[in-house]
């Protein structure tokens, strides 16, 4: 069993290379031990989930993920909770600690959380962040980081593109973060109204078209348009939406080096990758998605594991 690395895991900033090659050790360890030992590793305990944003992949895997370790999970709908009645999410966290809760997985639009796990009731309590607006989406670098590592080795000195609408994106920004940690070059492209105003860190390059984004790469990552948070910019994609900014099979096929595809999900075939690519041979979405239960596993250990359960 995994000693606890961490209280919280709130932001990629909190992590360095060390937590990340833990991690990453103990999910692939985590993916060929027997069921029954597995589920020893967090008997007893308890998960609650809070989600006030959509989901399917980091939902469901960390409530797998949880269940897997032998812990029971209860799950709260935002929208049908107190929540929806405007108490804060401080106040929602305090009521169910007062319950007996104790380790709570969130994704929310804004952040609360960090704000949460600076008072003392952060400090009797496991914060995991599933998501915060467009802010930052950790357990999914984590994960993506994995994957990658599993396939090109040390990262680095790799190259990685990620296309799409970055500024908006979550995922670009702890991609962004982490990677740039191990090593690797980070290029973006996409729209000019989606890509952020300047680089987020020394590693990553804004690139001026596709061809210089595509040029050279270990991996492309792709990035769905999120009209749902349209804010002060309004971009749909239209047609040609794939051929400008997205990756093509045809594109595809013309660079000189194939590689690894990879994309955080949900996936919009047609638009910002052909239907083609998404199970292509050297995609790893389907990948991404099953590291997302052993990574989200062994965060969960990492985050309880010394803990009494009940």
């Amino acid at each position: 069993m995994m000693e606890r690395v961490v209280h919280h895991l709130l932001s990629i900033a909190e992590v360095d290379a060390r937590f990340f090659l833990r991690i990453h050790k103990r999910a692939l360890e985590l993916e060929t031990l027997p069921s029954a030992q597995k589920a020893e590793i967090l008997h007893g305990a308890y998960v609650a989930q809070i989600f006030s944003e959509a989901s399917t992949r980091t939902r469901v895997s960390f409530e797998y993920a949880a269940l897997s370790l032998g812990a029971k999970v209860i799950n709260l709908d935002a929208h049908s909770s107190s929540l929806s009645k405007k108490e804060s999410l401080y106040d929602t966290l305090l009521t169910l600690f007062s319950i007996g809760l104790n380790c709570f997985v969130v994704r929310s639009s804004d952040s609360q959380l960090e704000e949460v796990a600076k008072t003392e009731l952060g400090s009797k309590i496991h914060l995991i962040n599933a998501g915060n607006g467009i802010c930052g989406h950790p357990t999914q670098a984590l994960l993506d980081a994995s994957v990658l590592m599993q396939h090109c080795g040390s990262l680095e000195g790799k190259c990685i593109s990620i296309l799409g609408d970055v500024e908006r994106s979550r995922v670009a920004r702890s991609n962004v973060e982490l990677l740039s940690k191990l090593g690797m070059t980070i290029k973006v492209f996409g729209p000019s109204e989606l890509l952020p105003k300047k680089p987020w860190s020394d590693a990553m390059i804004l690139c001026s078209s596709i061809e210089e984004a595509l040029e050279g790469v270990d991996a492309i990552m792709l990035l769905r348009v999120q009209t749902e948070r349209a804010g002060h910019v309004n971009f749909s994609p239209a047609q040609g939406y794939t051929e400008s900014f997205g990756l093509s099979q045809k594109r595809y096929e013309s660079l000189n080096t194939k590689a690894w595809i990879m994309h955080p999900g949900p996936v919009n075939r047609g638009i910002e990758i052909d239907s083609e690519l998404v199970e292509h041979e050297k995609s790893l979405i389907p990948k991404q998605v099953a590291r997302g239960t052993s990574i989200r596993a062994a965060i969960l250990e990492a985050v309880l594991a010394g803990e009494p359960h009940v």
